[in-house]
């Protein structure tokens, strides 16, 4: 139940009506027991700047980004951490006594599947799966320099 006392956290994107996030954070947040509610935000690009006093203002603990913003946010953060820099994008931005900091969860959830075998019919090992990616930017923002998780390289091949 949402009380005077509930936190909000969202989804930042445009559009971002048709996003899954709130109906599976919600999910989550139930299971917890805790009282935060995650909402849907539909920001458009030039109210981005806006949006960020709007939700500060409001009380906002924190965000996922979607398109258009994951890069367009990079300079309006108090805060980006080393690995979002590196790729140049953001996909989640939480509030602190600096101000808002943002980080990119997209390549560790990408690159720990890739850190352990896959199970068979796959016995050469993580560099023998293949794993089919969209063309958009979580494939292209979920593939660091190959330092990152100790891989040589990550090949990828799109479908048209």
């Amino acid at each position: 139940m949402i009380k005077g006392t509930t936190k909000l956290l969202g989804v930042i994107g445009h559009p971002v009506e048709h996003s899954l996030s709130p109906a599976m954070h919600n999910a989550a947040i139930s299971h917890l027991g805790v009282d935060f509610v995650y909402l849907p935000f539909p920001v458009k690009p030039g109210d981005l700047k806006a949006a960020l006093a709007g939700f500060a203002a409001i009380g906002v603990r924190g965000f996922s980004i979607t398109i258009p913003h994951k890069q367009a946010i990079l300079p309006l953060l108090s805060e980006v951490s080393p690995i979002a820099r590196a790729i140049g994008a953001v996909n989640t931005v939480y509030l602190t006594d600096k101000g808002w900091c943002g980080t990119n969860t997209d390549v560790e959830g990408f690159l720990a599947p890739l850190q352990t075998p896959p199970t068979p019919p796959y016995q050469g090992g993580a560099k023998d799966a293949i794993s089919p990616l969209e063309r958009g930017n979580t494939a292209v923002q979920s593939c660091p320099p190959p330092y990152q998780g100790g891989l040589g390289g990550v090949p990828i091949g799109v479908r048209k």
